[in-house]
């Protein structure tokens, strides 16, 4: 490639990422994805309240991963969350999760759109159907690998039995 096509090629790449607008766009879907971690954080607190997972267990998971610093400050507030369970709590947060998060895809279809050079406009309440769409399924699909790794040996022992190719691909 001659240097002047090289030149030509990144003042291109240069338009398309300026016209994209990819910084505006990326500092908006980081910040609604931010955003639905602090929401998510609570329903994962008031679920282990819930199924009655012990406060000072989920302390030391979390004093793992937590700089020695912080700890001391976030100490009560989790211990607080895990000792009061509340189901309207665990409600909001979930909302307030979907919410954001799918904030967060709406942005990113928009990122997308800008991008490709598709028409901006559009339905809107169809675009926001399909961004909570895209999230519930999200959402669902995790939930489903989390059961299939937490049950998913036990689930496989119990049919290996009936079907004998379930027993033989565990040993993988």
């Amino acid at each position: 490639m001659k240097k002047a096509e090289l030149a030509a090629c990144v003042t291109m790449l240069r338009k398309r990422i300026t016209g994209a607008e990819v910084g505006g766009s990326s500092v908006m879907i980081a910040y609604y994805l931010l955003l639905s971690i602090f929401p998510l954080l609570i329903v994962v607190g008031n679920l282990l309240a819930l199924l009655g997972i012990d406060h000072h267990s989920a302390l030391e998971y979390v004093a793992m991963v937590v700089p020695e610093a912080v700890m001391p400050m976030l100490e009560p507030i989790v211990e607080n969350l895990l000792l009061s369970a509340s189901g309207g709590i665990l409600s909001l947060g979930v909302l307030a999760a979907i919410w954001s998060s799918s904030r967060g895809v709406n942005y990113l279809q928009k990122g997308m759109d800008k991008a490709y050079g598709l028409p901006g406009g559009g339905n809107y309440i169809a675009k926001r159907l399909v961004s909570l769409v895209t999230i519930v399924l999200v959402l669902l699909l995790l939930v489903a690998f989390a059961l299939v790794f937490s049950i998913g040996d036990m689930l496989a022992q119990s049919l290996s039995p009936v079907l004998p190719w379930v027993g033989n691909a565990m040993d993988y």
